[in-house]
């Protein structure tokens, strides 16, 4: 059985997982969650319904907030 994924399904499914992995990372830097938490809740929608655009700006969100705790 042959799955064909778009280039669109691929992209989300990248940007959701760097989602992940940036929560990972900030839980093992033990860097305050409450700042991811406000990032992700800017947006109405879970992860799952979001289109490309709103993914990419969460995950810049996300490194920003781990970025600024880093400094």
């Amino acid at each position: 059985m042959n799955i064909v994924k778009t280039q669109e399904e691929a992209v989300k499914e990248h940007l959701v997982s760097c989602i992940s992995l940036i929560k990972d990372l900030s839980r093992n830097l033990k860097l305050e969650g409450s700042n991811l938490e406000f990032a992700i809740e800017q947006f109405n929608k879970p992860v799952a319904e979001m289109n490309i655009k709103e993914l990419a700006l969460l995950n810049e969100m996300l490194i920003g907030a781990c970025l600024k705790q880093i400094a």
